[in-house]
């Protein structure tokens, strides 16, 4: 990764003066000149408060090394590139990451964990999905498994089944936490979760259809969306409810659908990340340059606005800057009355957050295969503070081989079993020394030398596990391992402990929170 840090200009020109005074709104020009070698073309830009994250193309590229890279912009003008691997099966380090309360999101292949300042590891590369930090917490998941809610400190505060955030499935992520809340669901209920973890739970009617239904969570209000079915049969009719901070659904908004148009797709709501509600319903639904019905609808259920002087797809495509909605460029109040307009040139971008819009001014010099960055122009509301001094992951300093001690302890029947080599985790499974536990499961055990084959009998179970082999042997039937046994150590075998305990029959659980396995043997 290499970054360069430019003198720079920050200021408000007298061009801005009267949309600033209208708008209620801040416009700064960063000044950059920074010079992008083997580059083709800028695309894919999204950022927050922090800065912005590009991707560069080079179309020029041969197919030994890709010049193709991300690169982000801080609100002061730094640019830090961070280029691919000349191994493109790798995956590290490929994107920016930014310390966020001091915690940063590390991804290794399809892997994620959380490193803090010290570069010392709080939380694994064990998660598939996690988000940025705030409010003092970050929301994890395991491939096919729970939800985490974890601290600065990489302790489990709650479990769940999903968080529900903008990012939870792309490379940039968002936050668990907005405006004071998150959302998720356990046991197919669904939940508010305030800044002191007080849940509250969403009230659902009958209705609720959760096969064809999506929930989506931004700005601090959850929404929820299902296709309407009477006799066992789509009506064509989309339902949109709004729910409330105490639970309560505060607003409903149906979409009358053709029949051709699919009845499971999410077109026409966009939540903004102030929290305020954007439906959209089109004049005519085969005609994409028609126009649109547009209403602004507030978390508690307040109509804000309703507008027929939008085309189809602008409100779908509404950000929100404060309490103002922009629209490439133009600028709204709340109650979609335009208040001006600015001409960002240049690649345009907004935020996640709802902190900036803003535009980058580029020269290509196609003869060079050079973009230069020559300017930064951000438009951000008077009350929203960006982030003046941004701190990057430096990948030199992250251990990848450096993980966390577990420390899972074990036990049968409500007795902790101790071991004289620690149980250790491969791909989110636990192994544990072989001898130990076959024999605390009453089961003979005899190990083959040459085979490097291990041998349990216990009543009319045989089980046999051979070092490195993916298949197990139970009374001579293969069954597949997720992990096999090890070898570790002074030649020690460790075998999973859950497909051997399963094996003789018995019950395993697992607690995340306490990093704990229970074994019943009944």
């Amino acid at each position: 990764m290499i970054a360069s840090i430019l003198t720079l200009q920050i200021f408000a020109t007298p061009n801005y003066q009267s949309f600033e005074n209208k708008t209620g709104s801040i416009v700064e020009e960063i000044n950059i000149t920074y010079v992008l070698k083997n580059a083709t073309y800028i695309t894919s830009m999204v950022g927050d408060k922090n800065g912005i994250i590009a991707y560069v193309r080079d179309l020029n590229t041969n197919k030994q090394i890709d010049n193709s890279r991300y690169i982000y912009i801080d609100y002061n003008g730094n640019v830090t590139e961070c280029k691919f691997f000349d191994d493109l099966s790798s995956d590290y380090f490929k994107y920016p990451s930014v310390f966020c309360e001091g915690i940063a999101r590390i991804k290794k292949g399809n892997k994620q964990g959380y490193i803090n300042e010290k570069y010392e590891w709080i939380a694994n590369l064990d998660y598939y999905s996690i988000s940025n930090f705030s409010n003092g917490y970050g929301a994890v998941k395991k491939v096919n498994g729970k939800s985490y809610l974890l601290n600065i400190n990489g302790e489990v505060c709650m479990e769940a089944d999903d968080f529900y955030y903008n990012g939870s499935d792309t490379n940039y992520s968002g936050t668990a936490f907005q405006n004071g809340y998150a959302a998720y669901s356990k046991n197919e209920e669904f939940f508010y979760l305030d800044e002191n973890l007080n849940s509250t739970k969403i009230m659902l009617d009958d209705e609720f259809n959760f096969n064809d239904g999506k929930f989506m969570f931004n700005g601090g209000t959850l929404a929820y969306m299902y296709p309407e079915i009477v006799d066992g049969n789509y009506t064509h009719k989309q339902i949109y409810c709004v729910f409330g901070h105490d639970g309560k659904e505060k607003y409903r908004y149906i979409v009358d659908l053709p029949e051709l148009e699919p009845v499971n797709s999410y077109d026409y709501i966009n939540i903004l990340a102030n929290g305020n509600v954007v439906f959209e319903t089109p004049d005519d639904f085969n005609d994409n340059f028609c126009k649109s019905k547009v209403s602004l609808v507030t978390n508690n259920g307040e109509v804000l606005a309703e507008n027929r002087e939008f085309d189809r797809y602008d409100g779908m495509n509404f950000v929100s800057i404060g309490d103002k909605v922009c629209y490439v460029g133009n600028f709204y109040d709340s109650h979609l009355k335009k208040l001006d307009s600015i001409s960002l040139k240049g690649e345009y971008f907004d935020t996640n957050d709802g902190s900036v819009v803003g535009g980058l001014e580029i020269i290509e010099n196609k003869e060079l295969n050079e973009i230069t960055i020559n300017k930064l122009v951000i438009v951000r509301d008077v009350k929203t503070e960006i982030a003046p001094n941004i701190k990057l992951v430096d990948p030199d300093k992250v251990n990848l081989k450096q993980n966390i001690p577990k420390n899972i302890m074990v036990f049968i029947n409500k007795k902790q079993l101790n071991f004289d080599v620690p149980p250790i985790t491969e791909n989110d499974r636990t192994l544990v020394p072989m001898r130990a536990i076959f024999e605390a499961l009453g089961a003979e055990v005899e190990w083959e030398n040459e085979t490097q084959t291990a041998t349990a009998t216990k009543d009319e179970i045989t089980v046999s596990v051979t070092i490195d082999s993916n298949r197990m042997l139970k009374n001579g039937e293969e069954i597949k391992l997720d992990v096999p046994a090890r070898l570790v150590g002074d030649s020690r075998t460790l075998v999973p402990l859950r497909a051997i305990s399963e094996a003789f029959g018995c019950r395993v659980e697992w607690d995340e929170k306490l990093q704990r396995v229970d074994i019943y043997t009944n």
